[in-house]
């Protein structure tokens, strides 16, 4: 088996989150494909300006990298038993 682990640059941008989050293993999972597909700099510097939402980052995604990260998401939800995900629109 094949261990994964979360780089520490996501970790270093979840410090920037203010709020209390329920879900905080799906932001983790989002920055990680986020911080892979555009680097730690640009997602810092998307953070940071205040009016990003998670539909910018979106929108920034090819058609493989849209793939790849709903089907880590599905396959996470999956894993945990979280069908919440499966029930409701995405987007």
């Amino acid at each position: 088996t094949e261990l994964l682990v979360i780089p520490d640059s996501v970790f270093e941008i979840l410090k920037f989150n203010q709020h209390k989050m329920e879900r905080i293993d799906y932001l983790t999972l989002l920055l990680w494909h986020f911080v892979i597909f555009f680097g730690e700099k640009k997602v810092k510097e998307m953070i940071n300006e205040e009016q990003r939402t998670y539909e910018d980052f979106y929108e920034m995604m090819n058609d493989s990298q849209k793939d790849v990260m709903l089907k880590n998401l599905l396959h996470y939800g999956f894993s945990i038993d979280e069908y919440d995900i499966f029930e409701h629109e995405i987007l």
